[in-house]
């Protein structure tokens, strides 16, 4: 009977745990994309590195249409320049200053960038930092010196600013966008509420560890 009981008991715990692990963290929600259907993009690419004599920053804007704290930039990018460099590409998440790229937000390097073919990749954020809604900011990507790389385009048209070396940002409003999108968890998160069945699952799980516990008081 003792055994029995000591069943009972851990089954009603594990009803109730199973019901606290089924209630789904934040989710994180796609805040902005160019990217085609299943992240498709073109073969057409901005050119991001040094490309005949001159080294270029490339840059895109976007605009959260919701408050959310900063999970993940995806962008498909491609290796162009010598095979025996180092790869090294890094990714800025910047403030707007009127109408063109401002401060840097966070920081990513990446060294692993392949030739072939054009891929997506993405970076993690670490600082989580929250995006405002209505508010716009820039994805901008420089290269390390000597290098090349291509960002890979989608049909998307739009505004993309460029840096050439030591110059000024300029603007080409009718670009094909280059292809990236964002993603995060909106904020403030809101609290996750269980399904029905869940709610059976708890109500079953409780009710084991009463019965479990009137047992052994009036043994």
């Amino acid at each position: 009977m003792k055994i029995n009981r000591i069943k009972s008991l851990v089954m009603a715990w594990a009803a109730v745990g199973i019901v606290l692990l089924s209630v789904s963290p934040a989710r994180s929600d796609l805040i902005y994309s160019t990217f085609g259907p299943s992240q498709s993009f073109s073969s057409m690419q901005f050119a991001v590195g040094t490309f005949s004599g001159t080294t270029y920053l490339q840059a895109v804007s976007f605009t959260p249409s919701f408050d959310a704290t900063l999970d993940s930039i995806d962008f498909a990018a491609q290796y162009r320049g010598n095979p025996e460099a180092d790869h090294r590409l890094f990714v800025y998440l910047t403030s707007d200053s009127s109408g063109f790229p401002g401060s840097p937000l966070e920081t990513f390097t990446f060294s692993s960038i392949e030739s072939n073919p054009a891929a997506i990749y993405t970076a993690v954020s670490v600082n989580h930092g929250l995006l405002a809604g209505n508010t716009q900011y820039w994805i901008v990507l420089e290269s390390a010196e000597g290098e090349l790389f291509g960002w890979n385009a989608d049909d998307v048209a739009g505004s993309v600013a460029n840096k050439p070396g030591s110059g000024s940002w300029t603007v080409n409003a009718t670009a094909n966008l280059p292809a990236f999108d964002v993603n995060g968890s909106p904020f403030p998160p809101s609290t996750p509420v269980p399904e029905p069945a869940t709610l059976l699952l708890l109500g079953s799980g409780l009710m084991g560890l009463l019965r479990c516990g009137r047992r052994r008081f009036q043994k």
